[in-house]
């Protein structure tokens, strides 16, 4: 199942049709378990307890205002685990900032995200003790979605965004607009997902319960961040727009019309197809990152590697094939793997599958040597892995 279909459930095609970046969705579930496998309770507790906790990838609030890290954190940036169980215990919510990069289920979950999309994710968790508010009101600069994995929370949502869509580099500011009316008041329950498009404000507080929640930010590419990516390579490309400016002085009608014919020159359809084709090609096979498992279990068995062998592509990474005069090149994972080009066939076989494939059923355009060679290059560079039997 998509990434997608598994959080907004049967509301999928509504969700982009009618609810992305127009208005918040709430899904209600009778399966309080839903997001178990995610994160849990137990999850979080293992993670508190055995991990050496650091600033500011852990963090406390109460009540929209950061406690003074003198409190809880030592000179060395870990933190006191002693004095942030007695803030937690008084009511402070305990914040961790991206947790996919410590938790393989949000890793995964992450990493398709990205390869379904083609933008950005990230996951922060929240644990609040009961009857504590963490944040007040406020609105976000990218998209979110909750997962409430644990117990329940409050929330509001308010009319009148001040910004539509604010940018990366617009982020709140306490007291510089004011929030409208509470246009809904909801609890979310173990199980539920809740979306809020960036801009609008909101807050959460938590009642009798705790309440533990995944917030997944969309940090996506707006059409201004495309454009101007695409303007800063034409400079490297297109002379035009390394010629100066002229002389300010010069008159302004003569500014407009040279402005508007480097817009024209720029802007022109070769151009853009190219660089559009070019750019989700391999913005995401280049900035996907493969999430890696079984380290001792592939070292041991990398090397007794043979046709009975499945494996698979890592976490769904996306992926471009290209091929030239003399060799074949892969994009994947942010890694850039130069093969033979004899090597297409069973390349596009391997990477077009999603599912475990066997190496004795892969083309055999090479023979059975050279594909387990191949097979052992891939999983080196932790694009594919072995399929573990359970």
């Amino acid at each position: 199942m998509k990434r997608l279909q598994y959080i907004f459930d049967n509301y999928h095609d509504d969700f982009i049709h009618n609810y992305f970046q127009k208005k918040h969705l709430i899904l209600k579930r009778a399966n309080s378990n839903y997001f178990y496998k995610l994160l849990n309770k137990e999850i979080i507790e293992n993670y508190l307890q055995n991990v050496e906790l650091r600033y500011p990838d852990v963090r406390i609030v109460k009540n929209a205002e950061a406690i003074d890290t003198k409190l809880y954190v030592y000179s060395n940036s870990v933190i006191n685990k002693k004095a942030l169980f007695e803030n937690f215990i008084n009511g402070a919510t305990i914040a961790f900032s991206g947790l996919h990069k410590s938790i393989r289920p949000l890793s995964v979950l992450t990493s398709e995200l990205e390869g379904e999309t083609g933008h950005r994710f990230q996951t922060n968790v929240y644990l609040t003790p009961p009857n504590s508010q963490g944040f007040k009101i406020h609105y976000d600069s990218h998209d979110v979605i909750v997962l409430q994995v644990g117990g329940q929370k409050k929330w509001k949502i308010f009319d009148e965004s001040p910004i539509k869509w604010p940018h990366h580099d617009q982020k709140f500011v306490s007291g510089e607009y004011e929030h409208g009316n509470c246009i809904e008041d909801f609890t979310l329950h173990q199980g539920d997902t809740l979306y809020i498009p960036r801009g609008v404000w909101h807050s959460a507080e938590s009642d009798g319960e705790y309440s533990l929640h995944i917030t997944i930010g969309y940090m996506g590419t707006t059409w201004g961040d495309f454009i101007a990516t695409y303007v800063q390579e034409q400079i490297l490309s297109n002379v035009e727009l390394r010629e100066y400016v002229p002389f300010f002085n010069s008159n302004e009608k003569e500014l407009n019309d040279i402005f508007l014919n480097k817009f024209q020159n720029i802007f022109n359809e070769k151009n853009t197809l190219e660089y559009i084709y070019n750019y989700v090609k391999s913005f995401i096979q280049k900035n996907q990152k493969p999430v890696i498992s079984n380290y001792i279990d592939h070292a041991r068995q990398i090397g007794t590697i043979d046709l009975k062998t499945k494996v698979e592509r890592t976490s769904k990474l996306a992926f471009s094939i290209t091929v030239d005069k003399e060799e074949l090149t892969i994009i994947c994972g942010g890694e850039y793997i130069i093969l033979p080009k004899y090597t297409e066939g069973i390349v596009r076989e391997l990477f077009n599958q999603d599912e475990p494939v066997c190496i004795n059923d892969l083309p055999r355009s090479i023979d059975d040597e050279g594909k387990i060679n191949l097979i052992k290059h891939l999983i080196s560079k932790g694009v594919f892995m072995i399929t573990f039997q359970e």
